[in-house]
């Protein structure tokens, strides 16, 4: 058997296109019927299980195929368990593609050391948790998809200063306001119901203070 307990992945296609070579599995499990999947040796710089299927969790082994430069898992609706952190350990990731599906638990802060992300989609989720700062260090970062889970508290300002052109943060996520501009910058005011879980915007500043009274003659 392979590590961590994982049965064999049986690998079905496998082409070269250029700078990657993409993966395809059909299996019940992401371990699957071929053990390189969960030993490191699995070569490729595109995983792609998208809409197979799959049951299981996401094993911490895929930490080991430092070639990866993007994991596509989305639309396996019952895929579960949790985001494992060895996923910050891919440092050639420009891609993570984890959306429509089960998985609980919170974001991995190590996320936030994948520098060359580009794209990150976990929605339509049951992770919770807050979005962590960490983030906020994915200068690379361009589009940031996390809308319907179960996030809550704050939306940290650091995620503020990324550049994205696409981000989704609405739906059943409900964070504490004040938002920062981030908002702003999603469009999400007009895409989905109000984010605060204490209001429906902002709070208002206090009106200011009437002036003082003219000095009496």
């Amino acid at each position: 058997s392979a590590r961590g307990g994982c049965t064999n992945m049986r690998t079905i296609r496998s082409l070269a296109v250029p700078d990657s070579t993409v993966i395809s599995l059909a299996v019940t499990d992401i371990c699957g019927t071929q053990p390189s999947a969960c030993d490191g040796t699995l070569q490729g710089g595109v995983l792609y299980l998208a809409s197979l299927g799959l049951t299981g969790t996401v094993p911490p082994e895929l930490g080991l195929l430092t070639d990866l430069e993007t994991i596509y898992l989305g639309e396996n609706h019952n895929l579960s368990g949790t985001l494992p952190p060895q996923l910050g350990k891919l440092s050639k990731l420009t891609g993570i593609d984890i959306d429509d599906n089960k998985i609980s638990g919170t974001i991995p802060l190590a996320l936030g050391e994948l520098v060359n992300l580009e794209s990150l989609s976990l929605d339509n989720a049951k992770l919770s948790g807050t979005v962590p700062p960490e983030l906020g260090k994915l200068s690379s970062l361009d589009s940031l998809l996390l809308y319907n889970n179960a996030l809550s508290g704050s939306l940290p300002s650091s995620v503020s200063g990324l550049g994205l052109t696409r981000c989704r943060l609405g739906g059943t996520n409900r964070y504490l306001c004040p938002l920062p501009t981030l908002r702003r910058a999603c469009g999400v005011d007009s895409d989905y119901p109000p984010l605060c879980s204490n209001g429906p915007h902002p709070p208002s500043p206090p009106p200011p203070l009437p002036p003082p009274p003219p000095p009496s003659p």
